[in-house]
């Protein structure tokens, strides 16, 4: 496992924040599962279906594709969260890697979702999104996000990232994590001294030593390999051959602009994915700091949700208790920071980096507060999903509908500029 002391910058975009440090044993007992899960209900207009279905890469790694649908309503069962070939595989990954006890998620995969299994896909055409997990972890971590999505009449295709996701099954056999080579250890005075700047003007300046120190090329080849991924995803659903393994899907796709997003390493390989890709009108960041040198300082060129983990108590990569963060300095130019209506930068109160996926549906507990934060998961859930639906609609489908007003229901959702 990479050691935090090596994540001081990155921790939070490579999904590994809540593993422990090395030398730090887990603090959980040893039978400790998150507790009983109570699965949102479905809110739109449609019945969700769920289907798996394997694309491949340019060297033959099959890409495990976990696509939810707009469903004509039927009776039949519900999907669960794991598939049995999941619970074997990939939730003992998860615990080894992030040092949990090996029950951490039997709840989770005991649960049943509200999607049903290959249902028959609605009539009509719908929106794509194209999702990218976080670092380590794999493609349903976010189901309910893609249930509230498919119910509302989008397509969502989740892309898996062979050996820097978790564990995960394939045709080709289990696909193990493999990390590989650990970049060097970053000068730990170039650090510090980005994160003693009293200001994001004293940061700024300081930036291009902190690259320099922190530029890790074993991440940077990560990144263009996410890319492919979900470039590969994309071409596969609304290129000009559409790829059969999509199955009935693929005719229910509506060709044209699409949308990124991604949490973690995966939100932020889903904005640089997206400013590279004509076709993409818009891209969402759930928590990932920016590994593409390239967006900082710079205009996106497109809208972008970025919602953030409450850094000022939960610190990603700094000291807590700053008004600022280094996301600040991505995404726009800094002389006219704060100034694009098309930016939506928000931080949700009391959750933790982790806490940005489905775990934070499990009742609160101390173990679970600490791993996940305190705020009510039913809650989180909610204002992710309907500000994430309102800025798709947005800039997807062209609805008259506003993101900051979705977002303003929700307390917990504070609006940040990266001009304050």
């Amino acid at each position: 496992m990479l050691r935090m002391k090596r994540l001081v910058l990155t921790a939070a975009a490579l999904g590994a924040a809540a593993a422990p440090a090395a030398n730090t044993p887990p603090s959980y007992p040893s039978r400790y599962r998150l507790g009983p899960i109570a699965w949102p209900a479905l809110q739109g207009r449609y019945a969700v279906g769920v289907r798996s279905f394997e694309l491949a890469r340019a060297d033959g790694t099959p890409l495990g594709i976990v696509a939810w649908y707009p469903a004509a309503r039927s009776d039949g069962p519900r999907a669960p969260y794991f598939t049995e070939a999941e619970k074997a595989v990939t939730a003992p990954a998860l615990a080894r890697t992030f040092r949990w006890p090996v029950t951490m998620l039997d709840n989770f995969a005991a649960l049943s979702t509200r999607a049903q299994p290959d249902a028959p896909v609605a009539r009509g055409r719908f929106p794509l999104v194209v999702f990218s997990h976080g670092f380590l972890m794999y493609p349903r971590q976010n189901s309910a996000l893609m249930e509230r999505l498919a119910a509302a009449g989008y397509v969502v295709l989740s892309v898996p990232h062979p050996r820097d996701s978790a564990d995960l099954p394939s045709s080709h056999g289990p696909l193990a994590t493999a990390l590989g080579p650990v970049a060097p250890e970053p000068d730990p005075k170039t650090i510090e001294a980005f994160w003693a700047a009293p200001d994001r003007a004293a940061q700024r300046k300081l930036l291009p030593a902190l690259w320099r120190s922190t530029r890790m090329r074993d991440m940077e080849r990560r990144l263009t390999t996410w890319r492919e991924d979900l470039r590969i995803t994309a071409d596969a659903a609304i290129g000009p051959h559409r790829a059969s393994a999509l199955g009935p899907i693929a005719s229910a796709i509506r060709q044209g602009r699409f949308a990124y997003a991604g949490m973690s390493f995966g939100g932020s390989s889903s904005v640089s994915a997206c400013v590279r890709e004509p076709r993409c009108a818009a891209a969402i960041n759930l928590d990932g700091i920016e590994f593409d040198s390239t967006l900082y300082d710079r205009d996106a060129g497109k809208p972008v949700l970025l919602i953030q983990s409450d850094w000022t108590i939960h610190p990603n990569g700094g000291p807590a208790g700053r008004t600022f963060t280094s996301y600040d300095l991505a995404y726009e130019r800094w002389a006219t920071a704060g100034r694009h209506r098309d930016i939506f930068r928000y931080r949700l109160s009391n959750i933790t980096h982790m806490g940005m996926t489905d775990l934070i549906l499990a009742p609160r507990d101390p173990q679970r507060d600490v791993l996940l934060g305190t705020i009510d998961g039913a809650r989180a859930t909610e204002a992710i999903n309907a500000t994430s639906l309102a800025f798709l609609d947005r800039y997807l489908t062209g609805k008259r509908v506003s993101p900051a007003a979705m977002a303003s229901r929700y307390p917990e959702l504070i609006r940040h500029s990266a001009g304050d």
